[in-house]
């Protein structure tokens, strides 16, 4: 599998938050959209719906949802010739086991279908001082943040936690994919600030055109 002209490229987002608690029955989530954004969406509370905002390339405001099994819906409003309002799927995605806070991806497929991708946000899984690669691309890539080394499917996440103890630290992240010729080409290479308290988030994406139209034929994408 090869990228041909499209590129690569790794966006950050630094992650200033408080431990997030919460019951044994609702999750906190987090919203953030690659390539678009909308702000027509709804997640389902009880019988109420309630409007979310998904914004490109940053993170929404937390929402505190109650999920039916392990996925949570996201709806869009439509309205009937007859006046009847109406609430309609218009992605969903498959919540990590057991976790109290996740981050959702909302991504537009080829064909014009959204898709949405969760990952853990708990603070257990992902740490102070700790730096998470999330691969929103369709090709394996791998990161160096400071000596520590992960590999990252597509549609995956990998997590590495900063050794200094310096009150400003900074961590190198150099990340790479293997390009048409076989050979592993650099997309990200720089120094990041990592505060003390500070979790940050690089997400890998394809900047230009719809984000599988590089993808081979046989490949496919479960979007639960």
């Amino acid at each position: 599998m090869q990228i041909r002209t499209t590129r690569i490229f790794l966006s950050c987002i630094a992650l200033i938050l408080p431990a997030i608690i919460a019951s044994a029955d609702t999750v906190e989530i987090r919203l953030i959209g690659i390539e678009t954004m909308r702000r027509d969406l709804y997640i389902k509370q009880g019988d109420e719906f309630e409007e979310v905002m998904v914004p490109l390339y940053e993170r929404s405001s937390s929402y505190e949802v109650e999920p039916e099994g392990n996925s949570l819906q996201l709806y869009k409003k439509n309205e009937t010739p007859e006046g009847t309002i109406l609430f309609e799927i218009a992605a969903e995605g498959k919540l990590p086991s057991g976790a109290q806070s996740a981050l959702g991806v909302y991504l537009i497929a080829p064909d014009g279908s959204p898709r949405l991708q969760f990952f853990n946000d708990d603070w257990s899984v992902f740490p102070k001082r700790s730096y998470r690669i999330i691969n929103i691309s369709p090709v394996v890539i791998k990161s160096k943040i400071d000596d520590s080394i992960i590999q990252i499917p597509p549609l995956q996440s990998g997590i590495a936690s900063a050794n200094q103890v310096n009150d400003v630290p900074t961590v190198s992240v150099i990340t790479v994919y293997k390009n048409g010729n076989d050979t592993w080409q650099a997309i990200h290479d720089k120094r990041e600030t990592l505060l003390p308290d500070w979790r940050t988030t690089g997400i890998a994406v394809v900047t230009t055109g719809k984000l599988y139209e590089v993808l081979d034929t046989d490949y496919t994408i479960d979007p639960a």
